[in-house]
This record gives structure tokens, C-alpha cells and sequence, in this order.
């Protein structure tokens, strides 16, 4: 393991500053406490394979993780629209279109049945972009784009707060449902997580028992 330089230092220092503020700002809410652990645990993965194998393996990461996710949301998802269509449920077809394809995080309309479905088109986000980042800027320069990428997020949700640029055009009360809204509670954990790895730090077995 490499000690971590000045570099790191200024990583988790923005990191911790930045998930402070967040928390504070958005109450401690439960579904941000669990982006930050996600962030964490498949940073960890990731940096694991890097280091048994010399590379990380687009393809190995996202195999699992679609054959976690996919099976389910293709099962239920045509069961809610086949209800709908028939008039046992009410559900707008934007919304489980929203859903089918995970940007239901931009259509945050009251539909109970898949409403919980922007909690997980963010995360399907986040697993989009961020292995990506490792792969082809490589740690370290990804450890600094997330280092910028979490207060440019900061500033963003500030700005979007206070104008409502994207707001504006999207359903009501969705400010916090949103990828660019939340991509920092992630960064955060992902910056904690590679100090850590890189300090030697060893997270129990039992902990990979709810792994993302």
C-alpha cells in the first residue's frame, strides 16, 4: 500500500468538508447515507481488482450488478404497466417509461407504485460513471476529478436551489431526486475509500454481506 501525499490529504479534506455540508443541508436523510456507502463499497471492489489483477474490468463490473438489477425491475415493472393498462392501478405512462429506461430521478411525479425508482436510476448513474472514470483517467487524476466533480456538485445545488434552471421544466418537488443533485454523496465516499484502501485499512468479511 502507498502512504498517502499531499494530494490525499487535500482529497479528504474536501471529501469530509463536502459530506459535512451535505449532510447538514439535507437532514442526514437515509437514501444519502446509503449512496455514500454504495460509493464506498464499490470503490473498494473496484480498487481490490485493481490490485489482484493490475487493471479494472469494465465488463466484470457491470455483468453482476445487471444481473442483480435487470431480472427484477423487467419483472416488475410490465406487471405494474399490464395493471395499469387495465385499470387496477393508476400510473402516468411518462413515469413507467421514466423507469423502464432509469431516469426516473428527472420525472419524480407522485406515482406511488414506482416512485421508488429514482433512488435507483441514480445509483445506476453513478455505476455508469464512475468505473468508467477509473478505467480511463486512471486513480489518480479520478481522485481529483472527484475532488472537483463533488464541489462543482456543491455549487451546482446551490446555484439550481436558488434559479432553478432544470427545475423549472421538471415535476414539482423533485429537487432532491435527482442525479446532479445528489452525485456528491457518492464522490465522497468513493475519495474516502481510495485513503483508506491506499492506507491499508481492512474492511471485516461481514461487511460484504449487503454489498452493493
Amino acid at each position: 500500500m502507498n502512504h498517502p501525499n499531499w494530494h490525499d490529504l487535500l482529497a479528504f479534506a474536501t471529501g469530509s468538508l463536502v459530506a459535512w455540508w451535505v449532510w447538514r443541508l439535507m437532514g442526514g436523510k437515509g437514501v444519502t447515507r446509503f449512496f455514500g456507502i454504495s460509493g464506498f463499497l464499490i470503490t473498494w471492489r473496484l480498487l481490490e481488482e485493481k490490485e489482484k489483477s493490475g487493471a479494472i474490468s469494465i465488463r466484470a463490473f457491470y455483468v453482476p450488478r445487471a444481473c442483480r438489477i435487470l431480472p427484477v425491475s423487467t419483472m416488475y415493472l410490465p406487471v405494474v404497466g399490464l395493471l395499469a393498462l387495465g385499470g387496477f392501478l393508476t400510473v402516468n405512462p411518462h413515469s413507467w417509461l421514466s423507469a423502464v429506461l432509469f431516469y426516473r430521478d428527472y420525472s419524480n411525479t407522485a406515482d406511488w407504485f414506482i416512485g421508488h425508482f429514482w433512488s435507483l436510476s441514480v445509483e445506476e448513474h453513478f455505476y455508469f460513471f464512475w468505473p468508467a472514470l477509473l478505467v480511463f483517467l486512471g486513480l489518480k487524476r479520478a481522485v481529483r476529478g472527484a475532488c472537483l466533480l463533488t464541489l462543482a456538485v456543491a455549487l451546482w445545488r446551490w446555484l439550481e436551489w436558488s434559479h432553478g434552471w432544470i427545475g423549472r421544466y421538471l415535476p414539482a418537488g423533485g429537487f432532491w431526486f435527482r442525479t446532479d443533485t445528489q452525485l456528491d454523496a457518492f464522490l465522497c465516499a468513493c475519495i474516502v475509500a481510495v485513503l483508506c484502501f491506499n492506507r491499508g485499512v481492512s474492511l471485516s468479511p461481514w461487511v460484504w454481506g449487503g454489498a452493493c
